[in-house]
C-alpha cells in the first residue's frame, strides 16, 4: 500500500483507512526535497502522521513517498523456490 504527494508541511497525515489496514512496523517514508527547500527528515511516525523537520530554516518543499505491508492478507512472495529439483 502506498500514498504519494508534494508537501510543505511539517505534518504528514495518512489516510484513515490505513489504521486497520497496514502494519505500522513496515511503514517506510521516502523524502525528496525540491529545488533550494530545507533536506526534510523524519522525526517520527505516530498516530497516523508523519512528523517532517528539516536542519536548517529554509522552508520546506518535498515530494513524498510512503510504503507500508497489509495486515489483511498474506505477505507478497516474491521469488517461488523451485521444486523441480
Amino acid at each position: 500500500v502506498y500514498v504519494r504527494g508534494r508537501s510543505i508541511e511539517t505534518i504528514i497525515s495518512l489516510p484513515d483507512y490505513w489504521v486497520g489496514l497496514v502494519d505500522p512496523d513496515s511503514i517506510t517514508v521516502s523524502l525528496t526535497p525540491i529545488g533550494s527547500s530545507g533536506a526534510p527528515r523524519v522525526e517520527r511516525i505516530e498516530n497516523n502522521k508523519i512528523y517532517i523537520f528539516s536542519e536548517d530554516s529554509r522552508p520546506l518543499d518535498y515530494f513524498y513517498m510512503v510504503n507500508a505491508e497489509r495486515v489483511d492478507v498474506a505477505p507478497l512472495e516474491v521469488e517461488i523456490p523451485d521444486t523441480t529439483n
